[in-house]
């Protein structure tokens, strides 16, 4: 669960438990009025200050949604020049970059690993499947010429992805 979603739970959970305690407080203050008619006004402080009180919890929850779609935008922008390269075989002490630029030669026949801003595998080592190789290429337009050309690896093995971030890969389905 990420930081904005145990927020937002907890939010959500304020918000129902206030909601229970003032209805609580309002039936006793209703039981409180029949018996005594100086109380009618501290009734209807009661129900200015509830209100008061749900239009901030409201605003909390509006910000709160703001800020996890600015921090998800933020993401996705860092993110723009990166892809994920899956399916090559991983050999001991490889380099990365010369490895993603033998494989997709294929795709992009003048890439070089000038084009390279920065690669590595994720994860730890595995010996039944390789581990993705992450590419963060210098320029958006090269990662777009492979995005856009990965079809030229049909059949090879490899493959190509988005590196998204966690709550857009969740809704893609990947």
């Amino acid at each position: 669960m990420s930081q904005a979603d145990s927020v937002k739970k907890a939010i959500e959970e304020l918000s129902t438990n206030f909601e229970e305690k003032m209805a609580k407080f309002e039936g006793d203050l209703n039981k409180a009025e029949a018996n005594n008619p100086a109380v009618s006004s501290l009734a209807t402080a009661f129900t200015a200050f509830k209100s008061c009180i749900l239009k901030a919890l409201d605003v909390l929850q509006a910000q709160v949604a703001q800020l996890t779609q600015q921090v998800d935008k933020m993401e996705m922008r860092s993110r723009r020049k990166m892809l994920l390269v899956h399916g090559v075989s991983e050999v001991q002490d490889e380099s990365a970059a010369d490895t993603v630029v033998r494989e997709l030669k294929t795709v992009h026949s003048s890439l070089s690993v000038d084009h390279i801003s920065r690669c590595h595998r994720l994860g730890r080592p595995r010996s039944n499947k390789p581990r993705p190789i992450i590419v963060k290429f210098c320029d958006s337009a090269i990662r777009d010429k492979l995005w856009f050309g990965k079809v030229a690896l049909k059949g090879s093995g490899t493959t190509i992805s988005e590196f998204l971030a966690t709550t857009r890969s969740q809704f893609s389905g990947a």
